[in-house]
């Protein structure tokens, strides 16, 4: 078997409501839509995606750059393959868009290795989790209402959800409304239900501290992101002072990325991102290399869910509802768990019609 050709298509996903964190304004989700196609018609698939549409004209040139890597090559060989890539992209960076580029090419090539042994990812990669908890992530944001919060979180609860997570700013500034929101969302679900909260990176190391304290009696389960992720002495900080648990790691490229973060003792929970952290063949060492300390995959759900179900340490995924309008299958949720699909290859697909219906470009 060989890879004969890369497919792409171009789609921009709109979002209901403007969506605001303390970083980011979200109007629609872009991504490039990637098919590897072999010479015995198996094809592998995976997207590369971006806030509001952004770098998707960059993300095809670096992909046209990475195509010889792959044209003519056994998709069996998908480690090497990453390695060479990897190698390749030393004299630039291994980091940033070409990193997203190679993850997305990485997925795509794993997904035909599964197709073409007729297994699902979860087995190949030594799974054996059947369910994988997971917690609703598609809301709760920074601009809405305490009003709409707390509707949106018995919403979530009415959908099987056991878990949500809500957007908080971080800032000494607004640390009482901060807290007056997270506890009407804890008096609206109640205390047997899980609430996560992610401040994106907006407070320093002294109020992140603050904010940590003022949250215990509301049991979060995690504070994510503190403070600025370039700031690794601060989030280690935060985490040795912190009397809940500090998440972090979405914005780390690679097992060094991970690596520095464990070094540094700046977290007690692995947030990896399958697009940056480099595909399914990174991610396995990235779990390995913090084991057994816990790992929540960060977006990416449907592609996520076969790789977090080998991983011992895996603890959750993160249910992102964003792309769900372009793929055949629907995610299963039973009792706050997403079901690991048994359909070969990852087990997702992309829907032609949805994919022509949001195609840009």
């Amino acid at each position: 078997m060989r890879i004969t050709d890369i497919y792409c298509a171009y789609v921009a996903i709109p979002i209901e409501k403007p969506i605001q964190t303390a970083i980011h304004t979200i109007n629609n989700v872009g991504a490039v839509l990637i098919r590897l196609q072999t010479d015995q018609g198996i094809h592998g698939e995976s997207y590369v995606f971006s806030l509001n549409g952004r770098w998707l004209k960059v993300y095809d040139s670096i992909i046209r750059e990475l195509r010889p890597h792959y044209i003519d090559q056994n998709p069996f060989a998908v480690s090497s393959i990453w390695q060479d890539i990897w190698a390749s992209l030393n004299p630039v960076g291994q980091s940033g868009l070409a990193i997203s580029v190679l993850s997305a090419l990485d997925v795509a090539c794993w997904d035909i290795v599964g197709k073409a042994t007729e297994q699902p990812l979860a087995n190949i990669f030594g799974g054996g989790k059947n369910l994988v908890p997971t917690y609703a992530s598609g809301g709760l944001w920074l601009k809405q209402s305490t009003k709409e919060l707390c509707s949106e979180a018995e919403n979530f609860l009415n959908q099987g959800f056991t878990g949500m997570k809500m957007r908080i700013s971080g800032k000494h500034e607004n640390l009482k409304q901060t807290i007056t929101r997270v506890e009407a969302v804890r008096g609206a679900i109640g205390p047997q239900y899980t609430l996560y909260v992610d401040a994106n990176q907006s407070g320093t190391r002294e109020t992140a501290v603050m904010l940590a304290d003022a949250l215990r009696p509301y049991n979060v389960a995690w504070l994510e992101e503190p403070v600025d992720v370039h700031d690794l002495e601060g989030q280690s900080v935060v985490t040795q002072k912190s009397r809940i648990p500090i998440a972090a790691g979405e914005t780390v490229y690679g097992t060094a990325g991970i690596r520095a973060l464990k070094n540094a003792n700046a977290c007690d929970v692995y947030m990896p991102d399958l697009q940056r952290i480099g595909g399914y063949t990174e991610m396995k060492r990235a779990c390995a290399v913090v084991a057994p300390q816990p790992v929540s995959t960060h977006l990416f759900t449907e592609h996520s869910l076969c790789v977090a179900a080998a991983m011992p340490n895996c603890v959750s995924v993160e249910h992102m509802p964003w792309f769900q309008p372009i793929m055949n299958e629907a995610l299963d949720l039973i009792n706050g768990e997403l079901v690991v699909p048994q359909r070969p290859g990852h087990g997702f697909s992309f829907d032609p019609r949805a994919v022509d219906h949001f195609a840009i470009g």
